[in-house]
């Protein structure tokens, strides 16, 4: 048993470690994004005041403020873009 939670503590630290900040995310969905949204200058203040971050200590994640849905998922230094929709929604103006 002791064995168990030492190899369960080893990997929460290791998923600690690597957690992907804010920053990560945002460059994840950038090089998706349309080019009629990376136009200006402010594409990635855009991007920050739509995003809510959520950090788990293991894992992090984004979600949309407004529909409430998870955006992207990142874990272990790798982030994952979940809704892959979002960025044509935001580009296109929100309702």
């Amino acid at each position: 048993m002791k064995k168990y939670l030492i190899i369960l503590l080893i990997v929460a630290g290791i998923c600690y470690y690597y957690n992907p900040p804010l920053e990560n995310h945002i460059e994840s969905l950038s090089i998706l994004a349309p080019e009629k949204l990376t136009e200006g200058d402010n594409f990635q203040a855009k991007i920050r005041e739509n995003l809510d971050f959520i950090n788990f200590y293991v894992a992090s994640a984004t979600k949309d403020r407004q529909r409430l849905s998870i955006v992207t998922f990142g874990c272990l230094g790798r982030v994952f873009v979940i809704d892959k929709e979002w960025l044509s929604w935001l580009s296109k103006g929100r309702p």
